[in-house]
């Protein structure tokens, strides 16, 4: 087929094994006659895009170290486990890697192509599996703060289709989607902490936190920012106060410590670097290679003011999901002081925030306009 070169049982298999997991998935936070064909437009859409293009169209060259770091490891006679028993297989990771710290993506490309395939869709088809997982950590905090089932599903649908996350997760072999997927997992249990404090539940946060740090090691400190934050918010007296020596000292733990963060940071270039941020990338000056998030930049850059406005009405009746309120405002105050780490992929930390807001800001949209069509029947 020459429209469909890439075609191939691989690939069906693949498709067909995600498209099983996501509904597995989907389906404990929406209805099946929904989440079937959420599903299925998922799968589909990188189901079609490798099978024209099998090897991708679309590259930032992280992507490709990724995916040859896996093969390159299961080449040496590595596999998944023996990075965990064997010293050797370990040093060999962390060469690939470049780092002893960022192992896990260069990891997670070995079992993709240990048991998926050596082909560039591998890692890409779990990182759409991943998106399913991230939207059910995402109805779980909006449902523990009290919004409606109805509500719940609407988001969920909405983030599984959302263009940012299409465009992110279906075509290139990045680590973002998953850490998303991660900040989402410890956002959650830090909700759950809030609620019904046990101590066993500091064992999820640090599996969690453990994973995100090998990932992308600066990831739980916004989360941990952003919880302080929440917490100081929520307490009273003697509480309030212990929790706000705690963040300060914290910060300035970071701030010291942390290689290379004091001399980045420029408190100065806050003002013109929250605009910079928020806006970023323009639809009109996409760098190459980036063409694909077109369509993206042009939609948040027509939402965002709607998406901005709907943050007050939020905060008055969102409860714990206040959280990620404060979780995006942490990412952009960071981001917007450091100049050289504005970027779209740095923004996508904090993208699953800007779709709640969104589908917010667009369900009041359209519950105004149902209001109004029904004041007008009478009249006709």
């Amino acid at each position: 087929m020459l429209f469909f070169p890439g075609l191939s049982s691989d690939l069906a298999w693949v498709a067909a094994w995600v498209f099983v997991f996501g509904l597995l998935v989907s389906s404990r936070y929406l209805p099946l006659r929904c989440a079937a064909p959420v599903s299925l437009i998922k799968v589909a859409i990188p189901f079609l895009y490798f099978a024209h293009n099998p090897s991708g169209s679309l590259h930032l060259l992280d992507d490709i170290q990724y995916f040859q770091s896996g093969v390159s490891l299961l080449r040496m006679g590595f596999d998944p486990f023996s990075v965990f028993t064997d010293t050797r297989a370990f040093a060999a990771l962390a060469t690939v890697a470049g780092t002893n710290w960022h192992v896990a993506y260069p990891w997670l490309n070995l079992v993709a192509v240990d048991f998926l395939g050596a082909h560039y869709y591998a890692p890409v088809f779990l990182n759409i599996g991943a998106t399913f997982v991230s939207g059910f950590f995402l109805v779980r905090i909006l449902a523990r703060s009290g919004f409606s089932r109805l509500y719940c599903r609407g988001v969920a649908g909405f983030f599984l289709l959302h263009w940012d996350v299409i465009a992110w997760s279906s075509f290139l072999n990045l680590k973002d989607t998953l850490v998303v997927t991660l900040v989402l997992a410890l956002l959650q249990q830090c909700v759950e902490l809030f609620d019904r404090p046990r101590l066993w539940r500091v064992i999820p946060v640090l599996l969690i936190v453990t994973g995100l740090f090998f990932l992308r090691f600066y990831a739980p400190l916004f989360v941990a920012a952003a919880a302080g934050a929440y917490w100081i918010l929520r307490k009273k007296g003697g509480w309030r106060i212990a929790g706000v020596v705690a963040w300060i000292a914290a910060a300035a733990f970071f701030y010291r410590l942390v290689p290379g963060t004091a001399g980045h940071i420029h408190l100065a270039e806050f003002f013109r670097g929250l605009p910079q941020f928020l806006l970023t990338p323009l639809p009109w000056k996409l760098s190459p290679g980036y063409e694909f998030l077109f369509l993206p930049a042009a939609l948040h850059l027509i939402l965002l003011a709607p998406a901005l406005l709907a943050i007050p009405s939020l905060w008055k009746r969102a409860g714990h999901a206040r959280l990620l309120i404060v979780y995006l405002i942490v990412v952009l105050v960071v981001f917007a002081v450091l100049p050289e780490n504005r970027g779209i992929r740095q923004r996508q930390m904090a993208g699953f925030v800007f779709v709640w807001l969104q589908f917010h800001a667009l369900a009041a949209f359209a519950r105004y306009v149902l209001a109004r069509d029904d004041g007008r029947t009478p009249r006709n």
